[in-house]
């Protein structure tokens, strides 16, 4: 049984509803229960083709003042001016008393590079923005870290020591400060979970269904992370930011199965047209543009349909046939005269 729908018609639930109905009469519930499956699926087709083709004309880029608004949000960004370390670079000047310009020509041309090692009231708010939550997943965790700024913190490994225990877990933490040279703490916070997870499948994302999209996008850039934990640090063609992360194909059933029902029938038919994948980011963007694309009483009317067209499942998978009462009101009618000649005995 073959289906087409088009957004008018999903305006109106009930009239689609009823239109089920009489098209299902007559079959057999297994044939019946498959084509209402079919239907709610070429139902939230319609939604994603009608979301995908309008929108694109409309918002179709013309030059630098048309760039998406739309940036990806950090969840919480830490301020980290007060936290970098820093190298100063020093011009050294002859100790004289000579004065006037000859004293600016003595000024050596390359600057000496002093560090700063970080003092112990930074090493502390470090270790309070970069401690790993109660019951927070390690891939969370690391995300947080990325977002809080981890990228722009370099430490010697003897600094890196004093952090800690970040991760609540000895065996990543007892990596962070293993090697001695200045590292980012991003990276340093990478070589150790890949030191503990050797392979991705062991580290465990964010388990449950999100609710919102942002919730989905910071889910889609946690996949990132946990595969960024298996590149290869030396690498220096890898990106070193998950949203730089290019969104694979076995990412990408993983961020689905996490979407809420709403969402998920959409989002299973997405299918990326071009050889490279696109990245995070890019998703992310075009999640964003599907999110607000939507229109309200469209949604709300195919939540509606969603909602009757299960429970019409359910009255189909828990009802008998008609044929089958109609039989049994006939055998009641029946049944008392039957009875009674078969009681009588001349």
């Amino acid at each position: 049984m073959l289906w087409g729908f088009t957004p008018e018609q999903l305006q109106d639930p009930d009239k689609v509803v009823e239109y089920l109905k009489e098209k299902c009469c007559g079959y057999s519930k297994e044939t019946q229960l498959t084509a209402l499956c079919w239907a709610l699926a070429t139902i939230y087709q319609t939604l994603l083709d009608s979301r995908q083709h309008h929108p694109e004309r409309e918002n179709t880029p013309t030059g630098p003042a048309a760039e998406p608004k739309d940036q990806p949000i950090p969840v919480s960004v830490a301020p980290t001016h007060k936290k970098i370390y820093t190298r100063k670079p020093v011009r050294l000047v002859k100790d004289d008393d000579e004065l006037g310009p000859s004293r600016e020509q003595e000024e050596e041309p390359e600057p000496e590079v002093i560090t700063r090692s970080l003092s112990l009231s930074e090493l502390r708010d470090m270790r309070k923005d970069f401690s790993c939550l109660p019951g927070e997943h390690i891939i969370t965790w690391l995300l947080c870290c990325w977002d809080n700024g981890a990228s722009g913190l370099e430490l010697e490994g003897r600094e890196a020591k004093q952090l800690g225990s970040l991760s609540k877990e000895g065996g990543i933490d007892k990596a962070i400060g293993k090697k001695a040279q200045a590292l980012s703490l991003w990276r340093r916070l990478l070589s150790s979970v890949r030191e503990r997870y050797p392979f991705s499948e062991d580290v465990i994302c964010r388990p449950g269904k999100w609710t919102t999209m942002e919730r989905g996008i910071q889910y889609l850039r946690e996949l990132a992370v946990r595969e960024m934990v298996c590149y290869d640090p030396d690498n220096a063609q890898l990106p070193t930011d998950p949203d730089e992360v290019q969104c694979t194909r076995p990412m990408w059933p993983k961020f689905v199965q996490s979407a809420p029902s709403s969402y998920a029938n959409s989002l299973a038919v997405i299918d990326w047209k071009s050889k490279e994948a696109p990245t995070v980011d890019e998703v992310a963007g075009r999640l964003r543009q599907y999110e607000e694309s939507l229109s309200s009483s469209l949604v709300l009317a195919v939540e509606k349909l969603s909602q009757d067209v299960r429970q019409l499942k359910e009255d189909i998978s828990y009802s008998p046939p008609a044929q089958t009462r109609i039989a049994a009101v006939r055998s009641k009618r029946f049944s008392a005269p039957e009875r009674g000649y078969g009681a009588y005995t001349p």
